[in-house]
Formats: structure tokens, sequence, C-alpha cells
């Protein structure tokens, strides 16, 4: 099985914002800075969860809704950036 360069390079970059996300938000003292920018990394996609899930991501600490959110957007970027990678290397001669 080969890396894909485009999957990895999108979930890195996804990782390396959750994480200057987080420094950031932990090197404030403002609360309710700390509190939006800990909800940065993963707002999109807590915003398409249906609202018994949300309710349940509520009652969870931020580390649980990390683990429950960031993971599977990063097994997704990189997945996406495989699918980009075998497009792109497809040459155009080759029949369809």
């Amino acid at each position: 099985m080969k890396i894909s360069k485009i999957g990895t390079t999108l979930a890195g970059l996804y990782l390396l914002a959750t994480a200057c996300c987080v420094a950031f938000a932990l090197a404030t003292n403002d609360s309710m800075g700390r509190f939006v920018i800990l909800q940065l990394p993963f707002a999109l996609q807590a915003a398409l969860l249906p609202p018994a899930a949300m309710d349940a991501l509520r009652a969870l600490s931020w580390t649980g809704a990390y683990a429950l959110l960031v993971v599977p957007t990063t097994v997704a970027l990189y997945v996406l950036g495989a699918l980009v990678s075998a497009l792109v290397s497809r040459s155009p001669d080759e029949p369809r």
C-alpha cells in the first residue's frame, strides 16, 4: 500500500491547525476566548451532527469531543487526499 502525499498533507495540515488552536486556547487567560478557540477545529463537523448527538457531545470533556470528531475527520481527509491522488495519477490515455 502506497502512502498518499496529498492525503498526508491534508491530514497533517488539519492536525497542525488543531494543535495551534489548542495551544493558543491554553495560552490565553480569557475563558470565553478559550471556549471559542477550542471549538474551531471541529465546528463544521459538529454542525453536521443530529441534535441527539450534539447533546451527547455536550456531556463530554474537550478531550472526549476531540477524540470523537478530530480523529475521524483526520482519517476522512487522508482518504479524500488518497482519492484525489489516485485520480490525478491516472494517465489521460488510460481507457475508462
